[in-house]
Formats: structure tokens, sequence, C-alpha cells
């Protein structure tokens, strides 16, 4: 069976296994079935669509009806996403508030036991079925992004486009 893994990326520019959790569909999956219902008007996400339901799923990150916590939520299950140490606790929050069958509560245990931890700078998750954080270098290498400077920079976009609506 798959499973998610919570990467640790410490200071001294390696990285570890903070832990997994069993059944990696129940982290991804469920989320983007919860999603593509949600907002989509879809029953459910279909991995191995033409692309068009995975690149409007993909572009709901932006969309201004998602809360932050929904964000965060989503957010979590694209690819080369990592959250800075000082942020893990608003991930362990949003995670907290999905009440769907997924495996986000036993993430936060994982999540939680990180907070103190003198190590870690930042997390991120892979399913058992790749390896992209294998030989990352998370200091040199550009692929990644941090997931809540993304929130803040589309939060503040759509505060502005909202302000020049009001203000027209």
């Amino acid at each position: 069976m798959s499973y998610i893994e919570i990467i640790k990326f410490k200071e001294d520019k390696t990285h570890e296994l903070a832990g997994k959790v069993q059944n990696a569909s129940r982290h991804h999956q469920v989320i983007w079935n919860y999603f593509a219902k949600k907002y989509l008007g879809l029953e459910y996400f279909n991995v191995h669509s033409d692309g068009v339901e995975q690149q409007k799923l993909w572009e709901l990150f932006e969309d201004e009806r998602l809360t932050m916590n929904e964000r965060i939520i989503l957010g979590s299950t694209y690819d080369y996403v990592l959250v800075k140490k000082e942020d893990i606790s608003l991930v362990i929050d949003a995670f907290k508030s999905f009440e769907n069958e997924s495996n986000l509560l036993e993430e936060t245990g994982i999540l939680s036991s990180l907070l103190n931890d003198k190590t870690c700078v930042a997390i991120g998750w892979q399913s058992s079925i790749t390896d992209m954080w294998d030989n990352y270098d998370i200091f040199t290498e550009k692929k990644h992004w941090f997931l809540l400077d993304e929130i803040n920079a589309i939060q503040k976009v759509i505060n502005d486009e909202n302000d020049v609506e009001y203000d027209a």
C-alpha cells in the first residue's frame, strides 16, 4: 500500500523522514475529490482525466472562494511544496479543520512533533511512489515553493483586486 512521507529539511542542508502515514490516496485523492465536488461540480476527481479537469483543480488554489485553510489543504497535495517551520502550526490547524475521511489528522501528529525540533527548517510531502526530495537541497535548488508565501501573495492580489472594485 502507498503512503505519504513527511520530509524534514534541516539547517545543515540534509533532510530525513519525519514520519509516514499509510494510504497516500487518503491524502491526495480525498482532498482532490472534496474540491472537485465542492467547487467544480464533479462527482469525484479523476486523476487520469484528459488534463482539463486537472487544470481546473490546480487553478482552484488561486480561487478567491477558497478559505485560507482550504488553500493550505489543497496546496499540500502539490509537487515540490514546502512549509517553513514557523508555518507548520497553520498547517496543523488547517488539517484539523478538514472533516473528511482523510489521513490529515494522523499527519498532524507528525507535524506537531516538529514544532519544537531545533534542526527543522521546513517540511515537505511525497508519496511512496515518488522520490522528488531525494538528493534535493532546498538552499540551492529552485523547483520548490513555500506554501504560505504563495498563499499570502495570492491573498494580496485578491485584496488588491477587491479594493479596486470598491473604489470604482
